[in-house]
């Protein structure tokens, strides 16, 4: 009994001590919150990032902290300055604009470069990575689905190849979901059950998570294209683009976004595209009512973030896609916007994995709920407006 109670007491004092981190990440001059920032035990191999409102919640580790963002000057904390303040303010690069680099930066050569480069410069052994998934659908800036969900994501390669065979999907325990019915076809029900409410095709979404997959198709669909550099800081360089209009048919369609390359590896280390349309208008018919409603899409946008690890290789750490579209249905418009992320809050060279509780990657995420695997514990914080959403009624 005694040893058992030592026991006990030996446990309780190596847990008592463990806890949370809270953070505000902060920009030095605007004083303004900043957004998906890294914060990484970098010998850990594990971390989380900043909401919309700037705040971070992490584990106490008796390890280095790197705060990390595009454009930023990287903060690095050791275990005692963690405990002094929960506040920490970013300061944005020194801005050097380098006169050759200017005139002579040859955007569709640099992609090249990476795609060609691909194997030498980022992860592509097979690997695991313990995400938290994001799901969000807002009607008129309302929220109506708010779905946060720990995720593992295992890869034999950090290539995605024509087949889905060497990557899986892993649901691990859900933190928040909740579905509510759109308030449009209201007069319709059948259309307007949460299972029917709309999403982002899981498999669409897998595969422009990969950046060899995505940079190929970028380059394939290149047309006319303006490119511009933006800024050439001490380590990074950035660059914005704007291609032509295309038309198919009856829709137009054209890129813009930015890229962010590593000055020493040339890398991609963050990638934004967003896609604009004009007249991208899908109609149907409620099966009840036999009244007509369109959707017309406005944008598709995806953001890829990048942070080197410890063998000097470039990793996924965060993944953004979202649609934004107007809904015409009995002579009103609703605007609606969805939005799926992925973070990277640890990551392991894992050979092999088993399937228990794979995701159906044909079915919308959140179809797939609920499960009770436990991963990390690094999650994302809910903004103000998502915490109301779920705790209302």
């Amino acid at each position: 009994m005694k040893k058992h109670f030592s026991f006990l007491l030996i446990l309780l004092s190596l847990t008592g001590f463990s806890q949370n981190l809270e953070f505000l990440v902060l920009d030095e001059i605007t004083k303004l919150p900043i957004e998906n920032v890294s914060l990484f035990y970098s010998k850990l191999n594990e971390g989380t990032f900043t909401n919309t409102e700037g705040k971070a919640v992490l584990k106490e580790n008796k390890a280095a902290l790197l705060i990390s963002n595009p454009g930023y000057q990287d903060i690095i904390l050791n275990p005692d300055q963690l405990k002094k303040s929960n506040t920490v303010f970013m300061n944005p690069q020194a801005v050097e604009l380098d006169e050759v680099i200017v005139n002579s930066f040859d955007l569709k050569k640099a992609l090249q470069y990476v795609s060609d480069n691909y194997n030498k410069l980022y992860v592509s052994t097979a690997f695991e990575k313990e995400c938290n998934f994001k799901e969000t659908l807002s009607v008129e800036n309302k929220l109506k689905r708010l779905i946060l969900t720990k995720v593992n994501w295992w890869g034999k390669s950090y290539e995605l190849k024509k087949n889905y065979d060497e990557l899986k999907l892993r649901l691990g325990a859900v933190e928040y979901s909740k579905n509510r019915a759109l308030d449009i076809l209201v007069d319709s029900p059948e259309e307007n059950l949460p299972s029917g409410t709309g999403f982002i095709e899981t498999k669409s979404l897998i595969s422009v998570l990969y950046l060899n997959v995505f940079i190929k198709n970028f380059l394939i669909s290149l047309n006319q294209f303006n490119s511009n550099v933006e800024k050439s800081a001490e380590n990074e360089i950035i660059v914005s683009f704007e291609t032509e209009w295309v038309k198919n048919k009856d829709v137009e369609s054209r890129s813009v976004g930015k890229i962010v390359f590593d000055k020493q590896s040339k890398a991609i280390v963050e990638f934004v595209n967003e896609i604009e349309f004009k007249n991208r208008i899908v109609k149907k018919t409620t099966s009840i009512t036999k009244k007509e409603f369109s959707y017309e899409t406005l944008k598709n946008s995806t953001k890829h973030d990048f942070y080197k690890n410890n063998d000097n290789l470039w990793s996924l750490k965060s993944f953004f896609v979202t649609a934004d579209l107007y809904i015409d249905y009995d002579k009103k418009r609703y605007f609606t916007s969805f939005e799926n992320s992925i973070y990277v809050l640890k990551e392991s060279p894992v050979k092999k994995v088993n399937n228990d509780g794979l995701i159906n990657l044909e079915k919308p995420i959140y179809q797939s709920l609920p499960s009770n695997t436990i991963t990390s514990n690094n999650s994302i914080l809910l903004t103000e407006k998502e915490k109301e959403f779920i705790d209302k009624n």
